[in-house]
């Protein structure tokens, strides 16, 4: 999907990270979208349909004190289209 679109989801918490690109994250389970908001940027960007493979290494990443942003930058976004979202209130 195209940057352009904006998709409108219910609430998704997001949770801030320790991470010098990305300020906050948050997981939809039923679209399995990982939703990322970068520093300095406040947009809401998801990425929809992760494998279990590309979540299991997310939450590996996370519990290691791994970069995040790297892992966003070299394993999600070449594998994933990326939408505008919006969260419902």
């Amino acid at each position: 999907m195209a940057d352009d679109i904006l998709r409108k989801l219910k609430a998704i918490p997001l949770h801030r990270v320790n991470s010098s690109a990305i300020e906050a994250m948050g997981f939809d389970e039923k679209q399995r979208m990982l939703v990322v908001v970068f520093q300095g940027g406040g947009t809401k960007y998801g990425y929809p349909h992760l494998s279990d493979e590309e979540i299991k290494g997310l939450l590996a990443v996370m519990v290691n004190h791994e970069s995040l942003g790297h892992y966003v930058a070299t394993v999600v976004k070449p594998n994933h289209d990326h939408e505008r979202v919006q969260m419902a209130g």
